[in-house]
């Protein structure tokens, strides 16, 4: 007896082809029920409960005791999982780079290189430890734009440039605004990951003003940014994927946005940033 829902398509099947063909049905509802349970972009169940009713240091030694100790890559494996991570949406065989929001090919060398957007200079400088590899603050970037931030911080530029575009002046860079958010996330997700604590590394640490050693920023300009770029359904896809696929970690400002202000702001002055507008 075929179940109620296939009943009517059953009945109008050819005989022959019936068995077969509800075989097939059946599998392809199987498969599409699976892929999309593996991409819902939420935590597990109490993932974050050691977090509830904490704020300052004590919710940033919280999560760092929940993302810590992830499973490392090796270097050589973080460009096949970019590809997987960064995929153009309509366009799967492409990928999307960070700066300049162009769709290129994955498979070709000569196109995108991977930035550290917590670069090496500013606490990774032996490119040993897990934080030279790990996929939250790894993005696909065009060869030439990556050359010309280098290790700048973040921060608004001086003149302004179009919201579309990146830009640079001499102490600081300007992602495209598609990108803000994402950028200041995995940069807040750096600060608490890495303490010093892991073989190789330093303690990683996001100032406004300043910088030197293994400091970025700007954090204030970051709030802003987090606030006016909300998490969309791509970069959640990819906390996903990372989460699920390869380092059993997660980005937790992209899961709970109002984290980044509960540790570096107090309530009042969280609430004095703008309401996000609308994303894309």
């Amino acid at each position: 007896m075929v179940s109620s829902p296939f009943r009517l398509f059953y009945r109008h099947l050819p005989s022959k082809t019936t068995s077969f063909t509800l075989v097939k049905l059946l599998f392809l509802l199987a498969l599409l029920a699976t892929l999309t349970s593996s991409l819902t972009a939420n935590p597990p169940p109490n993932y974050y409960s050691t977090t509830k009713g904490l704020r300052g240091q004590e919710l940033a030694q919280a999560l760092h005791n929940l993302i810590d100790d992830h499973i490392a890559l090796e270097y050589r494996e973080t460009r096949k999982a970019m590809s997987h991570l960064h995929q153009d949406p309509k366009k799967p065989e492409n990928l999307i780079q960070i700066y300049t929001q162009h769709s290129v090919p994955k498979n070709d060398n000569q196109t995108w290189n991977r930035e550290h957007l917590w670069p090496r200079s500013r606490g990774n400088s032996d490119k040993r430890g897990p934080d030279d590899t790990d996929l939250h603050h790894l993005f696909p970037s065009d060869y030439r734009v990556n050359a010309k931030r280098a290790s700048l911080p973040f921060d608004l530029t001086s003149p302004p440039r179009l919201p579309t575009k990146w830009s640079i002046d001499n102490d600081s860079f300007q992602p495209p605004n598609n990108a803000i958010g994402d950028i200041a996330r995995a940069l807040f997700y750096m600060a608490i990951r890495y303490d010093g604590s892991d073989h190789s590394t330093s303690d990683l640490t996001l100032v406004s003003n300043d910088i030197d050693g293994a400091e970025m920023g700007s954090l204030h300009t970051l709030l802003q940014w987090h606030r006016q770029d909300p998490p969309d359904s791509f970069e959640k896809r990819r906390n996903e994927l990372i989460f699920k696929k390869y380092q059993k970690n997660r980005n937790p400002f992209i899961d709970h946005p109002e984290f980044a202000a509960l540790i570096w702001h107090s309530k009042k002055q969280s609430q004095s940033f703008p309401s996000p507008p609308q994303k894309r």
